[in-house]
């Protein structure tokens, strides 16, 4: 196994106290014999400048955070449109006391209806899916 400097940092503070084991005791000081700058700078206490490890880009969590804003409001409005079309050969209106379906002599306009709904529910189901991953 290669230890490196964070684990040595992760165990030094439990070697300066002395609450460590024997093993990690002799694994840090082999280490810090091995690597006499970072001795230096456990001796003063990690006040000094490590050497410059890479940073977290800054906005990664609000960029995620936007795009998944993003998906679920694209998902909120086909869910809606997708209900809309879904229900609208299934209309109906009112004339002078009787009621009477709109599409019932339109039959391809329903049938094209019903197509656009089944598209819009992939749709649903595919923007669904992606958000999955984020547990949302």
């Amino acid at each position: 196994m290669n230890v490196t400097r964070d684990v040595i940092l992760d165990l030094y503070p439990l070697y300066r106290e002395g609450g460590a084991s024997e093993d990690t005791r002799r694994l840090v000081e082999d280490f810090v014999d091995a690597d006499p700058e970072f001795g230096r700078f456990l001796a003063l206490g990690g006040e000094a400048e490590l050497p410059a490890t890479p940073a977290p880009v800054p906005d990664a969590e609000m960029a995620i955070l936007a795009r998944t804003k993003g998906l679920i409001r694209l998902r909120s409005a086909i869910m809606g449109l997708a209900i809309f079309v879904t229900l609208l050969p299934f209309s109906v209106r009112l004339t002078s006391g009787s009621m009477e379906w709109i599409f019932l002599g339109r039959p391809r306009v329903a049938a094209v209806m019903l197509l656009a709904a089944a598209g819009l529910w992939l749709g649903y189901a595919a923007v669904n899916r992606r958000l999955s991953g984020t547990g949302l």
